[in-house]
């Protein structure tokens, strides 16, 4: 199902919630849809959600609010917009070396 920008919002604000931290422990991104299903973030499994946007506007919208608004950290997988409709957000694991 496609999702709206405030959809997308509502849900990882209420996905952090339920899964704790403060919003620097967590990390999001933008793939396409054939990225999201090969995403490599094994220490990220019980956190990982995944939300396909209406757009590519949309999904880039929805990162930069979390980005910018939040200090939520963007994640280090390449980025390449074209296409990437499918928004992600994970949890940082203390002892994950990524960790910031």
């Amino acid at each position: 199902m496609l999702d709206t920008r405030q959809t997308i919002i509502n849900t990882f604000h209420d996905h952090i919630k339920n899964h704790g931290g403060g919003y620097k422990n967590w990390r999001i991104g933008v793939c396409t849809a054939e990225d999201s299903r090969t995403l490599n973030l094994p220490a990220a499994a019980e956190t990982l959600t995944i939300q396909k946007a209406l757009s590519v506007e949309d999904a880039t919208a929805v990162m930069a609010y979390f980005v910018y608004i939040y200090d939520v950290v963007r994640d280090q997988q390449p980025l390449v917009f074209e296409d990437c409709d499918v928004v992600y957000l994970y949890k940082v694991l203390a002892d994950n070396p990524n960790a910031d």
